[in-house]
């Protein structure tokens, strides 16, 4: 499974949502969702508008879907020259 689909299935659970609730907001289809998240529908190969309709109905952007959110820097930690 690729890290875009983890992350739409962890995403889509933290805000306790079904599929069928996440299909109604994004204007996916249940069936669409299901695919991705069990990678065997490839999200790049997609209509860009389905990605930008699960970000925004999981309140998320286009990169986090697909990399996760990004680590915060740590001021504290040395950087090495």
């Amino acid at each position: 499974m690729n890290q875009t689909a983890i992350n739409i299935k962890v995403l889509r659970e933290q805000k306790g949502m079904t599929q069928e609730e996440l299909s109604e907001k994004s204007g996916v289809p249940r069936g669409t969702i299901a695919k991705f998240e069990n990678g065997w529908s490839d999200i790049y190969r997609t209509q860009f508008r389905n990605v930008i309709g699960i970000a925004n109905a999981l309140g998320t952007t286009c990169e986090e879907l697909a990399y996760g959110k990004p680590e915060k820097a740590d001021p504290n930690k040395n950087l090495e020259n």
